[in-house]
Protein backbone atom coordinates (compact mmCIF):
# COMPACT_ATOMS: atom_id res chain seq x y z
CA UNK A 1 0.00 0.00 0.00
CA UNK A 2 2.86 2.34 0.85
CA UNK A 3 4.46 1.66 -2.53
CA UNK A 4 1.19 2.44 -4.29
CA UNK A 5 0.95 5.87 -2.63
CA UNK A 6 4.59 6.53 -3.53
CA UNK A 7 3.88 5.75 -7.20
CA UNK A 8 0.82 8.03 -7.19
CA UNK A 9 2.87 10.83 -5.57
CA UNK A 10 5.68 10.41 -8.14
CA UNK A 11 3.11 10.51 -10.94
CA UNK A 12 1.74 13.82 -9.60
CA UNK A 13 5.31 15.21 -9.47
CA UNK A 14 5.77 14.78 -13.23
CA UNK A 15 2.37 16.30 -14.06
CA UNK A 16 1.89 19.99 -14.67
CA UNK A 17 -0.41 22.08 -12.50
CA UNK A 18 -3.08 22.07 -15.19
CA UNK A 19 -2.92 18.27 -15.52
CA UNK A 20 -3.21 17.89 -11.77
CA UNK A 21 -6.35 20.04 -11.72
CA UNK A 22 -7.86 17.96 -14.52
CA UNK A 23 -7.24 14.74 -12.57
CA UNK A 24 -8.76 16.18 -9.36
CA UNK A 25 -11.82 17.61 -11.14
CA UNK A 26 -12.35 14.35 -13.05
CA UNK A 27 -12.18 12.33 -9.84
CA UNK A 28 -14.69 14.54 -8.03
CA UNK A 29 -16.96 14.54 -11.10
CA UNK A 30 -16.93 10.75 -11.19
CA UNK A 31 -17.76 10.56 -7.48
CA UNK A 32 -20.60 13.08 -7.94
CA UNK A 33 -22.05 11.04 -10.81
CA UNK A 34 -21.93 7.87 -8.69
CA UNK A 35 -23.69 9.63 -5.79
CA UNK A 36 -26.41 11.06 -8.07
CA UNK A 37 -26.89 7.66 -9.74
CA UNK A 38 -27.26 5.90 -6.38
CA UNK A 39 -29.63 8.58 -5.09
CA UNK A 40 -31.75 8.34 -8.24
CA UNK A 41 -31.92 4.55 -8.02
CA UNK A 42 -33.08 4.67 -4.38
CA UNK A 43 -35.60 7.50 -4.79
CA UNK A 44 -37.00 6.69 -8.24
CA UNK A 45 -36.34 3.14 -9.44
CA UNK A 46 -36.63 1.48 -6.00
CA UNK A 47 -39.04 4.02 -4.49
CA UNK A 48 -41.92 1.57 -3.94
CA UNK A 49 -39.65 -1.04 -2.35
CA UNK A 50 -38.16 1.34 0.21
CA UNK A 51 -41.55 2.97 0.91
CA UNK A 52 -43.06 -0.44 1.70
CA UNK A 53 -40.04 -1.31 3.83
CA UNK A 54 -40.33 1.94 5.78
CA UNK A 55 -44.06 1.42 6.34
CA UNK A 56 -43.53 -2.14 7.58
CA UNK A 57 -40.94 -0.89 10.08
CA UNK A 58 -43.00 2.01 11.40
CA UNK A 59 -46.66 0.98 11.19
CA UNK A 60 -48.15 -1.41 13.73
CA UNK A 61 -51.69 -2.60 14.33
CA UNK A 62 -52.55 -2.74 18.02
CA UNK A 63 -55.89 -4.12 19.16
CA UNK A 64 -57.11 -2.58 22.42
CA UNK A 65 -59.51 -4.65 24.46
CA UNK A 66 -62.33 -2.50 25.76
CA UNK A 67 -63.04 -3.25 29.40
CA UNK A 68 -66.61 -2.20 30.18
CA UNK A 69 -65.83 -2.20 33.87
CA UNK A 70 -67.41 -3.96 36.80
CA UNK A 71 -71.04 -3.54 37.84
CA UNK A 72 -71.73 -3.99 41.57
CA UNK A 73 -75.06 -5.02 43.06
CA UNK A 74 -74.64 -2.56 45.90
CA UNK A 75 -72.13 0.18 46.72
CA UNK A 76 -68.71 -0.12 45.10
CA UNK A 77 -66.39 -1.08 48.04
CA UNK A 78 -63.71 1.21 46.62
CA UNK A 79 -66.00 4.20 47.18
CA UNK A 80 -67.02 3.29 50.71
CA UNK A 81 -65.32 4.58 53.88
CA UNK A 82 -66.14 1.34 55.69
CA UNK A 83 -65.93 -1.57 53.22
CA UNK A 84 -68.10 -4.56 53.99
CA UNK A 85 -68.19 -8.05 52.46
CA UNK A 86 -71.83 -7.44 51.65
CA UNK A 87 -70.84 -4.46 49.48
CA UNK A 88 -68.70 -6.49 47.05
CA UNK A 89 -71.50 -8.29 45.23
CA UNK A 90 -70.56 -8.26 41.53
CA UNK A 91 -73.34 -8.40 38.98
CA UNK A 92 -71.15 -8.18 35.86
CA UNK A 93 -67.46 -7.97 35.10
CA UNK A 94 -65.06 -8.38 32.18
CA UNK A 95 -62.25 -10.89 31.80
CA UNK A 96 -59.71 -11.14 28.99
CA UNK A 97 -59.46 -14.42 27.10
CA UNK A 98 -57.09 -15.17 24.23
CA UNK A 99 -57.89 -15.93 20.58
CA UNK A 100 -55.36 -18.04 18.70
CA UNK A 101 -54.62 -16.86 15.16
CA UNK A 102 -51.85 -17.64 12.70
CA UNK A 103 -50.05 -15.78 9.93
CA UNK A 104 -49.58 -18.29 7.07
CA UNK A 105 -47.21 -15.86 5.33
CA UNK A 106 -44.81 -15.82 8.29
CA UNK A 107 -41.47 -17.61 8.33
CA UNK A 108 -41.84 -20.94 10.10
CA UNK A 109 -41.76 -24.71 9.68
CA UNK A 110 -45.24 -25.46 8.33
CA UNK A 111 -45.18 -29.14 9.36
CA UNK A 112 -44.27 -28.30 12.96
CA UNK A 113 -46.96 -25.60 12.95
CA UNK A 114 -49.67 -28.05 11.86
CA UNK A 115 -48.68 -30.59 14.51
CA UNK A 116 -48.62 -27.97 17.26
CA UNK A 117 -51.97 -26.47 16.22
CA UNK A 118 -53.62 -29.90 16.11
CA UNK A 119 -52.50 -30.60 19.69
CA UNK A 120 -53.67 -27.17 20.88
CA UNK A 121 -57.07 -27.51 19.20
CA UNK A 122 -57.50 -31.01 20.63
CA UNK A 123 -56.74 -29.81 24.17
CA UNK A 124 -59.12 -26.88 23.80
CA UNK A 125 -61.97 -29.00 22.43
CA UNK A 126 -61.57 -32.24 24.34
CA UNK A 127 -59.21 -32.09 27.31
CA UNK A 128 -61.06 -32.52 30.64
CA UNK A 129 -64.39 -32.75 28.80
CA UNK A 130 -66.87 -35.57 28.45
CA UNK A 131 -66.79 -37.77 25.37
CA UNK A 132 -70.12 -36.32 24.21
CA UNK A 133 -68.85 -32.75 24.58
CA UNK A 134 -65.59 -33.60 22.79
CA UNK A 135 -67.49 -35.31 19.97
CA UNK A 136 -69.82 -32.32 19.52
CA UNK A 137 -66.95 -29.79 19.61
CA UNK A 138 -64.87 -31.70 17.06
CA UNK A 139 -67.76 -32.04 14.60
CA UNK A 140 -68.56 -28.33 14.85
CA UNK A 141 -64.91 -27.36 14.44
CA UNK A 142 -64.40 -29.49 11.32
CA UNK A 143 -67.87 -28.60 9.98
CA UNK A 144 -68.56 -32.24 9.18
CA UNK A 145 -71.16 -34.77 10.30
CA UNK A 146 -69.61 -37.94 8.88
CA UNK A 147 -67.45 -39.85 11.32
CA UNK A 148 -65.19 -42.68 10.09
CA UNK A 149 -66.20 -46.22 10.98
CA UNK A 150 -64.67 -47.75 14.13
CA UNK A 151 -63.81 -44.27 15.36
CA UNK A 152 -62.65 -44.12 18.96
CA UNK A 153 -61.82 -41.13 21.09
CA UNK A 154 -58.12 -41.70 21.61
CA UNK A 155 -56.00 -38.59 21.28
CA UNK A 156 -54.37 -39.93 18.11
CA UNK A 157 -57.70 -40.57 16.37
CA UNK A 158 -59.17 -37.20 17.27
CA UNK A 159 -56.01 -35.32 16.24
CA UNK A 160 -55.97 -37.24 12.96
CA UNK A 161 -59.61 -36.27 12.39
CA UNK A 162 -58.79 -32.60 13.06
CA UNK A 163 -55.62 -32.53 10.93
CA UNK A 164 -57.21 -31.92 7.45
CA UNK A 165 -59.01 -28.85 8.78
CA UNK A 166 -55.85 -27.63 10.53
CA UNK A 167 -53.78 -28.19 7.39
CA UNK A 168 -56.22 -26.20 5.25
CA UNK A 169 -56.12 -23.29 7.70
CA UNK A 170 -52.32 -23.32 8.08
CA UNK A 171 -51.79 -23.20 4.31
CA UNK A 172 -54.44 -20.55 3.54
CA UNK A 173 -51.89 -18.01 2.31
CA UNK A 174 -54.44 -15.87 0.44
CA UNK A 175 -57.83 -14.57 1.54
CA UNK A 176 -60.60 -16.83 0.27
CA UNK A 177 -63.72 -14.74 0.88
CA UNK A 178 -63.96 -11.28 -0.71
CA UNK A 179 -67.24 -9.32 -0.57
CA UNK A 180 -69.07 -8.81 -3.87
CA UNK A 181 -72.70 -7.86 -3.12
CA UNK A 182 -75.39 -7.95 -0.44
CA UNK A 183 -79.19 -8.01 -0.30
CA UNK A 184 -79.19 -10.35 -3.31
CA UNK A 185 -82.63 -11.78 -4.12
CA UNK A 186 -83.30 -15.51 -4.01
CA UNK A 187 -83.89 -15.52 -7.77
CA UNK A 188 -80.49 -13.95 -8.38
CA UNK A 189 -78.85 -16.37 -5.93
CA UNK A 190 -80.33 -19.35 -7.80
CA UNK A 191 -79.08 -17.91 -11.09
CA UNK A 192 -75.58 -17.53 -9.64
CA UNK A 193 -75.52 -21.07 -8.28
CA UNK A 194 -76.70 -22.40 -11.64
CA UNK A 195 -73.52 -21.05 -13.24
CA UNK A 196 -71.53 -23.50 -11.04
CA UNK A 197 -68.51 -21.25 -10.75
CA UNK A 198 -66.42 -22.71 -7.87
CA UNK A 199 -65.24 -19.26 -6.80
CA UNK A 200 -68.73 -17.91 -5.98
CA UNK A 201 -69.80 -18.23 -2.32
CA UNK A 202 -73.32 -17.40 -1.13
CA UNK A 203 -74.10 -16.88 2.55
CA UNK A 204 -77.74 -15.93 3.02
CA UNK A 205 -78.28 -12.93 0.75
CA UNK A 206 -74.59 -11.96 0.64
CA UNK A 207 -72.29 -13.01 -2.21
CA UNK A 208 -68.53 -13.45 -1.87
CA UNK A 209 -65.81 -14.58 -4.27
CA UNK A 210 -62.85 -16.86 -3.61
CA UNK A 211 -60.01 -15.55 -5.86
CA UNK A 212 -58.09 -18.81 -5.47
CA UNK A 213 -60.93 -20.89 -6.97
CA UNK A 214 -62.66 -18.48 -9.35
CA UNK A 215 -63.02 -19.84 -12.90
CA UNK A 216 -62.55 -16.93 -15.30
CA UNK A 217 -64.02 -18.91 -18.18
CA UNK A 218 -67.36 -19.71 -16.57
CA UNK A 219 -70.16 -17.14 -16.64
CA UNK A 220 -68.16 -14.00 -15.84
CA UNK A 221 -70.42 -11.61 -17.79
CA UNK A 222 -73.52 -13.26 -16.31
CA UNK A 223 -72.16 -12.85 -12.76
CA UNK A 224 -71.54 -9.13 -13.33
CA UNK A 225 -75.01 -8.69 -14.82
CA UNK A 226 -76.79 -10.55 -12.01
CA UNK A 227 -74.98 -8.63 -9.27
CA UNK A 228 -74.94 -5.31 -11.18
CA UNK A 229 -71.19 -4.89 -10.66
CA UNK A 230 -68.55 -3.56 -13.05
CA UNK A 231 -65.56 -5.34 -14.50
CA UNK A 232 -63.34 -3.11 -12.36
CA UNK A 233 -65.14 -4.20 -9.17
CA UNK A 234 -64.79 -7.88 -10.07
CA UNK A 235 -61.13 -7.48 -11.06
CA UNK A 236 -60.36 -5.75 -7.76
CA UNK A 237 -62.13 -8.53 -5.80
CA UNK A 238 -60.13 -11.19 -7.65
CA UNK A 239 -56.78 -9.67 -6.69
CA UNK A 240 -54.87 -12.07 -4.45
CA UNK A 241 -54.52 -10.67 -0.94
CA UNK A 242 -52.12 -12.01 1.67
CA UNK A 243 -53.92 -13.64 4.58
CA UNK A 244 -52.15 -12.42 7.71
CA UNK A 245 -54.80 -13.48 10.25
CA UNK A 246 -56.39 -16.93 10.12
CA UNK A 247 -58.65 -17.76 13.07
CA UNK A 248 -57.79 -21.07 14.75
CA UNK A 249 -59.56 -21.00 18.14
CA UNK A 250 -61.55 -18.31 19.94
CA UNK A 251 -61.40 -17.83 23.72
CA UNK A 252 -58.74 -20.40 24.49
CA UNK A 253 -58.83 -22.10 27.86
CA UNK A 254 -56.32 -20.27 30.11
CA UNK A 255 -54.12 -23.36 30.53
CA UNK A 256 -53.97 -23.89 26.77
CA UNK A 257 -53.27 -20.20 26.11
CA UNK A 258 -50.40 -20.40 28.61
CA UNK A 259 -48.98 -23.36 26.70
CA UNK A 260 -49.01 -21.33 23.48
CA UNK A 261 -47.33 -18.38 25.19
CA UNK A 262 -44.64 -20.64 26.65
CA UNK A 263 -44.00 -22.08 23.19
CA UNK A 264 -43.59 -18.61 21.68
CA UNK A 265 -41.27 -17.39 24.45
CA UNK A 266 -39.12 -20.54 24.45
CA UNK A 267 -38.60 -20.36 20.69
CA UNK A 268 -37.80 -16.63 20.80
CA UNK A 269 -35.12 -17.32 23.42
CA UNK A 270 -33.79 -20.21 21.35
CA UNK A 271 -33.57 -18.00 18.25
CA UNK A 272 -31.60 -15.38 20.20
CA UNK A 273 -28.91 -17.97 20.85
CA UNK A 274 -28.25 -18.54 17.15
CA UNK A 275 -25.58 -16.75 15.14
CA UNK A 276 -26.76 -13.98 12.83
CA UNK A 277 -25.50 -15.83 9.76
CA UNK A 278 -27.62 -18.92 10.42
CA UNK A 279 -30.60 -17.22 12.11
CA UNK A 280 -32.93 -17.03 9.08
CA UNK A 281 -32.41 -20.70 8.17
CA UNK A 282 -32.85 -21.75 11.79
CA UNK A 283 -36.16 -19.87 12.13
CA UNK A 284 -37.51 -21.30 8.87
CA UNK A 285 -36.56 -24.89 9.69
CA UNK A 286 -36.96 -25.18 13.46
CA UNK A 287 -39.48 -22.63 14.78
CA UNK A 288 -43.13 -21.63 14.44
CA UNK A 289 -43.35 -18.57 16.74
CA UNK A 290 -43.46 -16.06 13.88
CA UNK A 291 -46.68 -17.64 12.61
CA UNK A 292 -48.47 -17.70 15.99
CA UNK A 293 -50.61 -14.86 17.36
CA UNK A 294 -52.47 -14.51 20.65
CA UNK A 295 -55.07 -11.73 20.54
CA UNK A 296 -57.03 -10.38 23.52
CA UNK A 297 -60.76 -11.18 23.55
CA UNK A 298 -62.97 -9.42 26.10
CA UNK A 299 -65.50 -11.75 27.72
CA UNK A 300 -68.40 -10.40 29.75
CA UNK A 301 -69.19 -12.49 32.83
CA UNK A 302 -72.14 -12.40 35.21
CA UNK A 303 -71.09 -14.15 38.45
CA UNK A 304 -74.41 -13.64 40.23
Amino acid sequence: MKELFQKIASLFDVLSMQSRMVVVVSTFSLLLILILFTLGRHTLADHDFYKTLADSQQLREVELSVNRGTIYGVIDPNRSDKPSPFQSTILATTSIAKDLKIDPTGTCNINQLETFLADIVYEHLCLNRSQVSCFDNVLKYTNTFLVPENFDFTREQVVGFLMPTIREQARRVHKTRIFLAENVSSVAVNSLLALQNPGIIVVGDVVYVDPTKFDGSRGVSEIMAILSISQETLTDALELRSNRNVDIVEKLDPEVALKVMEKINSQINLAKQQSRASLDDFIAQNTIYRCLKLVDHSVRQYPE
